[in-house]
Protein backbone atom coordinates (compact mmCIF):
# COMPACT_ATOMS: atom_id res chain seq x y z
CA UNK A 1 0.00 0.00 0.00
CA UNK A 2 1.24 3.35 -1.29
CA UNK A 3 0.12 5.52 1.51
CA UNK A 4 1.46 2.74 4.38
CA UNK A 5 4.67 3.12 2.62
CA UNK A 6 4.59 7.30 2.71
CA UNK A 7 2.94 7.03 6.39
CA UNK A 8 6.37 5.41 7.38
CA UNK A 9 8.47 8.00 5.57
CA UNK A 10 6.45 10.44 7.28
CA UNK A 11 7.54 8.89 10.65
CA UNK A 12 11.09 10.25 9.91
CA UNK A 13 10.72 13.27 7.62
CA UNK A 14 9.41 15.55 5.58
CA UNK A 15 7.28 14.27 2.53
CA UNK A 16 7.37 16.62 -0.39
CA UNK A 17 6.16 15.82 -4.09
CA UNK A 18 5.32 17.77 -7.55
CA UNK A 19 1.57 16.50 -7.79
CA UNK A 20 -0.62 18.10 -10.34
CA UNK A 21 -4.48 18.39 -11.56
CA UNK A 22 -6.71 15.87 -9.76
CA UNK A 23 -3.61 13.18 -9.04
CA UNK A 24 -3.61 15.65 -5.74
CA UNK A 25 -6.92 14.22 -4.12
CA UNK A 26 -4.91 11.15 -3.60
CA UNK A 27 -1.92 12.57 -1.43
CA UNK A 28 -2.08 12.57 1.81
CA UNK A 29 -2.23 15.91 3.96
CA UNK A 30 0.86 16.54 4.99
CA UNK A 31 2.73 15.93 1.93
CA UNK A 32 3.85 19.13 0.83
CA UNK A 33 3.08 19.52 -2.48
CA UNK A 34 5.14 22.14 -5.14
CA UNK A 35 2.87 21.67 -8.24
CA UNK A 36 4.44 21.31 -11.73
CA UNK A 37 7.64 23.05 -11.57
CA UNK A 38 10.20 23.56 -14.32
CA UNK A 39 13.51 22.14 -14.38
CA UNK A 40 15.11 25.29 -13.02
CA UNK A 41 12.59 25.32 -10.43
CA UNK A 42 13.22 21.62 -9.31
CA UNK A 43 16.63 22.94 -9.14
CA UNK A 44 16.43 25.80 -7.04
CA UNK A 45 13.75 23.18 -4.55
CA UNK A 46 16.48 20.57 -4.37
CA UNK A 47 19.53 22.78 -3.78
CA UNK A 48 17.45 23.88 -0.53
CA UNK A 49 17.94 20.44 1.00
CA UNK A 50 21.54 20.32 1.17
Amino acid sequence: DKKAYLDIIHTYMEVHGTVHGSSTLYIPGYVKNHGILSGRDLQFLLRETK
